[in-house]
């Protein structure tokens, strides 16, 4: 298999990861929004991340030539959903003051009492989609060389 085969499964598998937690903060079916009952929530915003960097990865793997049009809004849009999803929140986390984006539509009932903002991802997760963002933006908006780019798409592939 080659990079950009790779690059693209991981890029689906994160928009079914996303889609599936997402589902499960709707219906309130934990064993969606957590591997195993005892362990952590995924938050709302964290999943909804996993959504917009699956299709950022995805349109970073297309060929140039294809589906220009639809490449360059994904290109734009979604590494902008990002930086302003997981930015905002990585300020309130560097400067400690709460967002409003910790509780994007839902409270995790069962974590009310344990953390100081419960719907804040963790800053390693919050890093992680900023750089996939960047690279996002970096495809879109500059022509990064040929041996770069397949191991950037896969690099961002992977911190997702």
């Amino acid at each position: 298999m080659n990079k950009i085969k790779v690059a693209k499964s991981i890029a689906l598998f994160s928009i079914a990861v996303g889609f599936m937690v997402m589902i499960g903060w709707f219906f309130d079916v934990t064993l969606l929004t957590s591997i195993l009952p005892q362990w952590r929530r995924m938050k709302f915003a964290t999943a909804l991340c996993f959504v917009f960097s699956g299709f950022v990865i995805y349109f970073l793997a297309e060929k140039k030539e294809e589906r220009k049009d639809i490449k360059t809004f994904v290109l734009t849009v979604f590494p902008m959903l990002l930086v302003l999803i997981m930015g905002t929140l990585f300020l309130g986390s560097v400067a400690g003051f709460e967002t409003g984006m910790e509780n994007l539509n839902f409270v995790d009932i069962h974590e009310v009492k344990t953390p100081v903002f419960q719907g804040r991802p963790s800053v390693a997760t919050m890093v992680n989609f900023l750089i996939i963002a960047f690279v996002g933006f970096l495809f879109n908006f500059s022509n990064p060389s040929k041996k770069l780019s397949p191991s950037l798409v896969l690099l961002s592939a992977i911190s997702a």
